[in-house]
């Protein structure tokens, strides 16, 4: 049976020596070519075509993500897992969109990355358990932003105007004179603004404004 072809690609050689080490331990894989930068390793694996490419991020000339999606200009066929120390949604959605079939934080363990090598050959998707929730935790932050946007009542122009001035940081009174309205037409719209936005003071009303981009 022939054996499972890797490819590495991280810019750490203490990294990629220790990596080849403990995957060569089992007799089902080999490391057949490894990388210390982006544009060595595109190159790399077009020439080899592995089974398998074991991707950092960051990394010079292309970083991980960009290389998967080079990498995906030319085969379709090779298992890409992410190995690396980005572990927020935006990298581990970008990677996904780009084509890698595996995501993996480096604080995991060798018997996992072995499941992870294992699970992408078989025509699987492999997003280890840290992963996962923090997919999961963006997906619920997500879904209780477009729920605090749908209770929002909406604004007028005027109020939005107000609103704009007051997360500006100026006073009542200082609105008043650049919208050239009285000082108690401010107050009503602020008493309204609040309201709406379902808030009991300025700062949360400031907060809310920056945080859903009311302004």
């Amino acid at each position: 049976m022939s054996k499972i072809r890797i490819f590495i690609a991280d810019d750490h050689k203490i990294l990629r020596d220790g990596l080849t080490s403990v995957i060569e331990s089992e007799n089902r894989y080999i490391v057949a070519g490894q990388a210390s930068n982006g544009l060595e390793a595109l190159e790399g694996i077009k020439s080899i075509k592995p089974e398998v490419a074991i991707i950092d991020i960051n990394m010079p000339i292309l970083n991980g993500i960009e290389m998967t999606k080079e990498i995906r200009k030319f085969s379709k066929e090779i298992k890409i897992i992410i190995l690396t120390m980005f572990n927020d949604a935006d990298h581990i959605k970008d990677a996904i969109a780009a084509g890698a079939n595996g995501y993996m934080l480096k604080m995991s363990d060798m018997d996992e990355l072995f499941l992870a090598i294992d699970t992408v050959i078989s025509e699987g998707r492999y997003l280890n358990k840290d992963v996962q929730n923090i997919l999961v935790s963006n997906y619920v932050h997500s879904l209780q932003s477009a729920q605090t946007k749908s209770e929002i009542l909406p604004l007028t122009k005027r109020e939005k105007d107000v609103l704009k001035l007051i997360v500006s940081g100026l006073t009542s009174q200082q609105i008043s004179e650049k919208l050239y309205i009285s000082y108690f037409t401010v107050a009503e719209h602020r008493k309204n603004i609040m309201k709406k936005l379902c808030v009991k003071n300025t700062v949360e009303l400031v907060n809310l404004a920056v945080r859903e981009k009311l302004v």
